[in-house]
């Protein structure tokens, strides 16, 4: 009797804990309602009907991506239209794949000549190969204070670090096991460049790698756009040399032990033949490894799965990387790209490697988010739709057009114009920019909400 009344207690003390926090939702979302102009009371009445709401949604949002060809209808100061001059990447791509059945032809015919894990021919260079696990590796690094002081001068950097005859950089006394392209997407950011070169340099020598450091540049007055600059930086590389690894870094993040390594260990074990992301545990958010859901922002082969965030320094084999087709073009601005790749990674039955040693973390330099980068207040709506569209859009559509392409001793810099987004996306991203001014940010449910009540005719 004794431990029933207890039992009983215990149950009475979580039914009223569960009432409390329903309490407490409803009197958060009576608040919120109240802040958007939004009567409660009508809101409850179709909110049995969300799933009407994210139909019609979805439908008005699908028809404005799929009217201009996803982008780059944008015209060039001397009038010419932009497409007519873009490198289109779908030569690139079958150039890529061929490239991989001759390798993979090669080394099922001739086994004796894939000794290392890389393209390194044996009789390239008349040296041993370097050693498995590098032996100069210092483990934890100080953290310089660019903020407050100014980094070397590019140009100290190329007279402290020399390379090679052939402007690249590899180590002297071995061959390099990997050949590594570093892609970082830049416009404007040079302190950060130089902060990031400085830093990571001596670190990447340490490891040994046969590498080379792609900026990425972008033209003109457009909305930021990383991820298709990531693509560019890819389909500007494979034509250069060939990679066993393309690591894709943003400018603002320095690693903080050089024991985490900057390759894609190449096995025959499917559990760890996996793109990696390495900067999970950033000091910004408290070393904290992030996942999120959805909710009804998830597409519908992606339902009741979290995102892991997949942002900072990601780490893709040729393969790996042709065969999710790249990056979505179509993020203007920030926000959610990184988590589209993440579910083309997933969509094509990968698992993402982090790192689990605790060597792989970074600092983030400080910085102030730029006015054309700002926040896409569409990335939400675009990330529903991400799997219905990944093969369309990404490296089997890329258009660009390279201005400049220029050599230094430690990087190579590469200007390209790619064009803005549609007039269609463009006018309609203007629209709820225009709408949610006195909004910092929405959630995905928000988001739905919003554009119901604003860009569609409301429920009667």
């Amino acid at each position: 009797m004794k431990y029933f009344r207890l039992s009983f207690r215990l149950l009475l003390i979580q039914c009223i804990m569960v009432l409390l926090v329903i309490f407490a939702s409803f009197s958060t979302y009576i608040a919120w309602t109240k802040t958007r102009g939004i009567n409660w009371k009508k809101s409850i009445s179709w909110y049995p009907r969300l799933g009407t709401l994210v139909q019609d949604v979805d439908n008005f949002f699908w028809s404005i991506i799929e009217m201009d060809e996803l982008s780059l209808q944008e015209t060039l100061k001397n009038g010419r239209n932009l497409s007519d001059k873009f490198v289109h990447s779908n030569v690139l791509l079958k150039k890529s794949r061929t490239l991989l059945r001759s390798k993979l032809e090669e080394k099922n015919t001739n086994p004796t000549k894939a000794i290392g894990p890389g393209y390194i021919e044996p009789d390239e260079l008349p040296l041993e190969y370097c050693p498995e696990y590098p032996p100069y590796l210092q483990g934890e690094l100080g953290m310089p204070d660019y903020w407050r002081k100014d980094p070397p001068t590019l140009r100290e950097m190329a007279k402290k670090y020399p390379n090679h005859k052939d402007a690249t950089n590899k180590p002297f006394d071995c061959k390099a096991r990997y050949r590594v392209a570093i892609i970082i997407p830049l416009r404007g950011r040079e302190i950060q460049l130089r902060g990031l070169l400085s830093h990571m340099l001596p670190v990447w020598k340490r490891q040994q790698l046969d590498y080379t450091v792609y900026t990425i540049t972008q033209a003109g007055n457009q909305l930021f756009n990383r991820a298709k600059l990531m693509n560019v930086g890819f389909s500007e590389a494979i034509k250069e040399r060939k990679y066993d690894c393309f690591v894709f870094h943003d400018v603002d993040l320095l690693l903080e032990n050089d024991k985490c390594l900057y390759w894609c260990p190449q096995s025959r074990d499917e559990k760890f033949d996996n793109p990696r992301h390495i900067s999970t545990y950033i000091d910004k958010f408290g070393y904290n490894v992030h996942t999120y859901d959805l909710g009804l922002c998830s597409p519908m082969a992606y339902k009741n799965m979290e995102v892991e965030v997949f942002g900072g320094v990601s780490m893709f084999t040729e393969e790996q990387f042709v065969s999710v087709n790249g990056f979505s073009n179509l993020y203007w601005g920030w926000g959610a790209e990184d988590d589209d790749l993440f579910m083309r990674t997933w969509k094509k039955g990968y698992k993402v490697n982090h790192d689990s040693s605790g060597a792989c973390s970074f600092h983030m330099i400080y910085h102030r988010r730029e006015r054309k980068n700002r926040k896409n207040a569409i990335r939400y709506l675009l990330l529903k739709h991400a799997l219905s569209r990944q093969n369309e859009d990404g490296l089997s559509n890329l258009r660009y057009k390279v201005l400049s392409h220029e050599k230094h001793s430690i990087y190579t810099n590469i200007t390209v114009d790619i064009g803005g987004p549609s007039s269609k996306l463009r006018d309609l991203t203007r629209k709820i920019d225009h709408g949610m001014a006195d909004i910092d940010d929405l959630s995905c449910f928000e988001s739905l909400v919003w554009m119901y009540h604003n860009l569609l005719k409301k429920p009667k």
